[in-house]
């Protein structure tokens, strides 16, 4: 599993703690194709700059929040961990690279007209300052610059959505 899917897991699932971001890497590094990792809480430590001994609750506080579980082994030898869904579906997703092009003004208007110049997430009427388009299917993963793959979005939702597809969001159109 790779770094930028680490860091894109704990930064969706929300981990704020930099001791736990690195522990998460630590696991995270050593993650098998089924998302088991074989780690020693030394080995945690060193990546995550901590003390041997906040391991076990550093590792409580991700196994909390649903990030990990612990699934065996002892913290004086070598655990097993097992790390939950998000990353590695992360990994899972192909991304392409983005050339940004505008939005032909024909599509804009037909998009803006069809959803009414609200936010199909929230509802928000938007103002030309609060207005955005949002590729349902993102441009990252191939969407395109058409109607059907276009809504109209505050800001404030386009943001928070970044990459993901509304159904990925737990969003209806």
């Amino acid at each position: 599993m790779t770094m930028a899917a680490f860091s894109y897991a704990y930064s969706e699932a929300g981990i704020s703690n930099a001791t736990e971001k690195l522990c998460f890497m630590a696991v995270g590094d050593c993650t098998d194709e089924e998302g088991y990792s074989h780690v020693t809480p030394s080995f945690i430590a060193a990546v995550a700059c901590c003390d041997v001994a906040s391991v076990p609750v550093h590792l409580a506080s991700l196994s909390a929040q649903g990030h990990i579980d612990v699934v065996g082994g002892s913290f004086r030898d070598s655990l097993v961990i097992r790390v939950t869904e998000i990353a590695r579906q992360y990994e899972a997703t192909p991304r392409v690279k983005i050339v940004s092009k505008a939005v032909p003004r024909r599509i804009r208007d037909a998009v803006y007209e069809r959803d009414g110049y609200a936010c199909v997430y929230c509802g928000e009427e938007t103002d030309d300052f609060s207005r955005s388009l949002d590729h349902v299917m993102p441009q990252s993963r191939g969407g395109e610059h058409t109607v059907d793959n276009l809504v109209v979005c505050c800001r404030r939702c386009n943001s928070a959505k970044r990459d993901r597809t509304p159904e990925e969001m737990g969003w209806h159109l």
